[in-house]
């Protein structure tokens, strides 16, 4: 039981004697956007129920649980007591990880008062997911079982692209015009709250709940440097740096899901200068910037440092559609940024990015020695040039059944890649595929099979959205 008088810090509330049973104190004068911290040491990570003892004469108060300035309970309405010492109980639940961390109480509306707050593990806590690790060709867990991996990824939620953003802005093709805009007109600290009120709204828990029940099991994440280093004081981490990250985690862990984590957009830029996905449309400076280059490094440092351990994590994508440098100089840069990656985790499977002409300037990386390494690929038949003359519905049908079915005498298509992936005994996945797109009726159908022959040849899939 964690008194309320205990916080370890506070923001406009005061302390009065109580009534209630037990004596003491208790917290009061709860004004709207109040709140209360407290230092907590969890045993175990799982669902808690929480008991709030509250008091108040009216029936206006809610209160909700939140850790680095985001909420991770449902919010309670407290009830009309009979009096600011008429005390009840009041039940919520929360999912809080192992640990030493900072609980607070936040006041989403005032006018009541609180004496007591009561954490109670519940019967069935969560358990860790199981290290996902690399057997040839295989994605596995720890005993060695297959584990077919079909997931999505959650687009344009910490790094924005502009095609699915609803519309067009005059003269805003990239959140780097975008940022700079809001920066221009109303500074940087109202720019980081506008932001901080896109994220907050634009995935939720609900999101999390869609995805389990379409039969997800892993999400992909792309994100931006600046979403965890501090744009303003490079080499420091942002004093949120891990809140979006570390919440996307938990949620997914808590449903049975895994995560990869995408670093979507590099500093400097690291896709081909027409692209906007990085973050940045213009030329790609991390390959030339030794600055921008180093302070990739430094990311993956700390994101490695941050989630060894986390078994939740499947996998780290070390960058996405890096296609602003030629096949050599990316496989180079990214067996260099594999190097940084071990050297502080030794466990997680780590992604070498696909080139926009194929894999094969990795060699096999079996060859190296290294261990848990995986490649990927986004295939997207039917657009951009890749068939993409077929009619819609039918004729895109077709053309994506050939792609997953290959020639009647079992090449060409995808076989040819299941035997290259085969050949270098390393898993695979396809970071990005759309098999819905431009199908009408067929669209659920070819998405269904999609997932089913990927996993069939042992690779791990996550649809773009």
């Amino acid at each position: 039981t964690i008194q309320a008088e205990s916080y370890t810090s506070m923001l406009g509330v005061q302390l009065e004697t109580t009534t209630d049973s037990g004596g003491g104190q208790d917290v009061g004068w709860v004004d709207t956007n109040d709140w209360m911290s407290y230092n907590i040491n969890v045993a175990n990570a799982g669902w808690y129920t929480v008991q709030y003892r509250v008091a108040s004469p009216n029936a206006t108060g809610q209160l909700v649980l939140s850790q680095n300035a985001t909420d991770v309970s449902a919010v309670s309405t407290i009830p009309n007591t009979g009096g600011w010492q008429s005390w009840t109980n009041l039940n919520s639940r929360v999912y809080l990880n192992a640990g030493v961390q900072n609980l607070a109480v936040f006041a989403k509306t005032g006018g009541f008062n609180i004496n007591w707050i009561k954490l109670t593990a519940e019967s069935t806590p969560i358990t860790a997911l199981p290290a996902i690790k690399q057997s040839g060709q295989y994605w596995v867990n720890a005993s060695g079982a297959r584990v077919n991996l079909r997931g999505t990824n959650i687009g344009n939620w910490l790094i924005q692209e502009f095609w699915m953003m609803g519309g067009s802005m005059t003269g805003i093709n990239d959140q780097c015009a975008l940022e700079a805009k809001l920066s221009q007109r109303f500074g940087n600290t109202e720019k980081e709250r506008l932001m901080k009120v896109f994220r907050d709204s634009f995935i939720t828990t609900r999101d999390f709940d869609l995805m389990k029940g379409m039969g997800m099991n892993v999400v992909r994440i792309p994100f931006l440097y600046s979403l965890i280093e501090n744009e303003y004081a490079p080499y420091t981490l942002r004093a949120d740096a891990w809140q979006y990250l570390d919440w996307a985690v938990n949620e997914a862990e808590k449903r049975g899901m895994y995560v990869i984590l995408d670093l979507h957009g590099a500093v400097g830029g690291q896709a081909a200068s027409s692209e906007q996905h990085d973050g940045c449309i213009g030329a790609a400076q991390m390959w030339t910037n030794t600055t921008y280059w180093d302070r990739t490094k430094w990311l993956w440092d700390n994101i490695a440092s941050h989630y060894r351990g986390r078994t939740a994590i499947a996998a780290y994508d070390l960058l996405n559609e890096p296609w602003g440098t030629d096949a050599t100089t990316l496989a180079n840069r990214s067996y260099e940024l594999f190097n940084v990656v071990r050297a502080k985790d030794p466990d997680h499977v780590i992604l070498l990015p696909g080139h926009n002409s194929g894999i094969d300037a990795y060699g096999n990386p079996n060859s190296r020695g290294l261990t848990n390494s995986s490649l990927w690929m986004h295939f997207y038949p039917g657009l951009w040039g890749w068939n993409d003359t077929a009619t819609y519905g039918a004729g895109q049908a077709n053309m994506y059944a050939n792609w997953l079915h290959c020639n009647q005498n079992g090449t060409g298509e995808s076989c040819d890649w299941k035997t290259k992936i085969d050949n270098l005994k390393t898993p695979f996945l396809i970071g990005e595929f759309q098999p819905w797109t431009l199908m009408g009726a067929y669209g659920g159908q070819m998405t269904r099979k999609s997932y089913d022959i990927y996993n069939m040849y042992g690779w791990a899939a996550t649809n773009w959205a």
